[in-house]
């Protein structure tokens, strides 16, 4: 906020740069505003990853969930989110006891623990770096096959940019999002104790918490909406997606089908009797007809609906209102407090010309990790291999690791994975060959593809049948 200022005090104003990664249209236009930019030339990049596989799990028992997935991964570099530096130590010491290779990095760590942590995880020296969003900055490891989300960031901003760190070599990747209710109630938290607001007035305060407020309710939707996920995150950034993209979560997903006309006008019947003066807990919990304390006090089990809808549940109950919210039946105040408010649509539900349907996926748990994409599938790169081609992966990868050391560079720096698979298709024998080999330009060939090479005639035997 101070960089006009800065700017100003020059005695010429120098041609200003601004860049950013993931950002709406609306920080765009704030930085043009900002730094009184005129008429500069805008670009911006596609926000599409289409190597990444998206997912968004409703978990019990994350622990177990992230275990099970890492059990079927074990080869593979990873990042783990944690919202908190308490929930980085606890998951750490969980897997560590469980057998993994796993480093942590947060900012209650002192900064030569931090460098330390980093340099482990860059190096292949531990596969799994579980951080909070303190990490990741700076980071440009190529071969990380998935990051996994332990709890909802705060917008989708974060929650892209650090699920952006898997697959930048153009692999295969997976981002796996293990989503609670508890979570938002977390970061409602955090965001009402943040600290580094800087200086303002109590308006402009007002305005940026209410805006950090807008963009975890969005992050929220995120997590429980039924639709394309690659969808929703290119439409948050301002992009035109197709309605489905076929390699994310929900649209592998089976979903049931549930005629809630009824349920939604009893909704819409709650918000009007009560004033609007409550939030989404509140209204469910009348619908539902929960006996609480707070129910009690705020008299709605004297509201006209409250038990109307006992045998929904409480989960479907709140699918119904967020899918009202989302189809601007409802909406929410931008404060702390979310209370839920009608709008010039509500009053069609009532009078139900047309059918209420939601889309909803059975609790089920899972055992394994990830879905039926992604998570447990190899790059169709390694697919293509035979048991003999991976075990000649799984040397090229030692080989890697041991010429890494002696120059004191990281592994991906050597070779990527994906240039070592396209070595154990193509099983070159001479420089010329290796040349053909994807990512081996001639100053790798120079640094590193005599060794390979030996590698490969000494594990194959000059024999490309291999």
């Amino acid at each position: 906020m101070r960089i006009l200022s800065f700017i100003q005090q020059l005695p010429v104003r120098p041609v200003v740069s601004a860049f950013t990664a993931t950002a709406t249209e609306q920080v765009r236009e704030d930085i043009l505003s900002s730094l009184q930019l005129e008429h500069p030339y805008e670009t911006v990049a596609r926000f599409d990853r289409e190597n990444l596989y998206f997912e968004v799990q409703r978990a019990k028992g994350k622990k177990e969930r992230i275990q099970s997935y890492l059990e079927s991964h074990r080869e593979d570099s990873g990042t783990i989110y944690c919202a908190t530096r308490k929930g980085v130590d606890e998951l750490y010491l969980y897997l560590e006891n469980a057998g993994f290779s796993v480093g942590r990095y947060h900012a209650g760590m002192g900064a030569e623990a931090r460098r330390t942590s980093q340099e482990d995880f860059i190096y292949d020296r531990v596969k799994v770096m579980i951080a909070t969003n303190a990490f990741g900055m700076g980071i440009d490891k190529s071969n990380v096959r998935y990051v996994l989300h332990c709890n909802m960031p705060q917008s989708m901003e974060n929650y892209y940019q650090e699920a952006g760190r898997a697959g930048r070599d153009g692999e295969l990747a997976e981002c796996v999002l293990y989503y609670s209710p508890q979570d938002t109630v977390i970061n409602r938290m955090l965001l009402e104790s943040k600290e580094d607001y800087g200086e303002y007035t109590a308006e402009e305060l007002w305005m940026i918490q209410s805006q950090d407020m807008e963009r975890l309710r969005k992050m929220e939707t995120y997590c429980t909406t039924t639709k394309c996920l690659r969808g929703y995150i290119l439409n948050y950034f301002g992009e035109k997606a197709e309605e489905t993209c076929g390699s994310c979560s929900n649209c592998l997903e089976e979903f049931d089908e549930l005629d809630a006309s009824e349920a939604a006008a009893d909704v819409v019947r709650c918000v009007r009797s009560c004033g609007q003066r409550f939030g989404m807990n509140v209204i469910a919990g009348t619908l539902l007809g929960e006996n609480t304390t707070k129910i009690r006090n705020y008299r709605m089990d004297q509201n006209p609906v409250y038990g109307r809808q006992s045998k929904m549940g409480q989960t479907l109950i709140k699918e119904v209102i967020r899918i009202m919210l989302e189809q601007g039946y409802l909406r929410q105040t931008q404060d702390k407090y979310s209370l839920l408010k009608l709008t010039e649509k509500s009053e069609q539900l009532l009078e139900q010309e047309e059918r209420f349907m939601i889309s909803y996926k059975k609790e089920e748990e899972k055992k394994k990790g990830s879905g039926k994409s992604g998570a447990g599938k190899r790059s169709a790169q390694m697919e293509e291999l035979t048991e003999k081609g991976r075990k000649l992966f799984e040397e090229l990868r030692r080989l890697r690791m041991e010429l890494a050391g002696e120059r004191s560079v990281p592994p991906y720096v050597v070779a990527s994975d994906k240039t070592l698979g396209d070595m154990c298709i193509k099983l070159p024998l001479t420089e010329n060959e290796m040349l053909d080999v994807n990512g081996m330009g001639a100053k790798k060939m120079e640094q590193y593809g005599g060794q390979f090479l030996e590698k490969i005639r000494e594990v194959t035997g000059g024999d490309r049948e291999t």
